[in-house]
């Protein structure tokens, strides 16, 4: 069941043992790890989460100025989003995140996104959003967990205060 309110959020699982969010929005359900080498972010919703239109505006504002403000001079980033604990998300989200993808093409190495398991309307949603995305020359990819994809490209979390 998802939470009934934004009192109701509770953090995600860290990606890296001992490693706080660098940045976070709790009252959005909203994680973000920075990474090195690449550069970039692993991002994690609240479990439970319905992701929405307003949550989606957050994180490509307030959420890229903050990892763009922590990298300034990166000229690409590369991120994942974990989706894996969100339960359903509006269409809103979606056109939001997509249209951000597109926007920031240039600035993207790599996307890779781990969907729900078992969850076949945000999967579809994933599909139309990637395939849009792929039309700008993005690399996008999906893995089945954060762990296989921290593995697969050696991620690092950023040690740095």
């Amino acid at each position: 069941m998802a939470p009934t309110s934004r009192s109701d959020l509770v953090a995600p699982r860290p990606p890296f043992d001992g490693v706080a969010a660098h940045y976070s929005s709790p009252k959005h359900g909203f994680y973000a790890w920075f990474i090195v080498d690449p550069d970039g972010w692993i991002c994690r919703y609240s479990p439970g989460l319905v992701l929405t239109g307003e949550l989606a505006e957050h994180v490509v504002t307030d959420g890229w100025t903050a990892l763009q403000a922590h990298f300034p001079s990166t000229e690409r980033f590369f991120f994942v989003q974990d989706f894996v604990d969100m339960v359903s998300y509006e269409s809103s989200a979606r056109v939001t995140f997509t249209d951000w993808g597109k926007r920031i093409a240039k600035r993207t190495s790599r996307t890779v996104v781990i969907p729900p398991p078992m969850n076949p309307m945000i999967r579809v949603g994933l599909q139309a959003a990637t395939a849009a995305l792929r039309l700008t020359g993005s690399h996008l990819e999906t893995s089945p967990s954060v762990q296989q994809a921290i593995k697969k490209y050696a991620l690092h979390p950023d040690r740095r205060s």
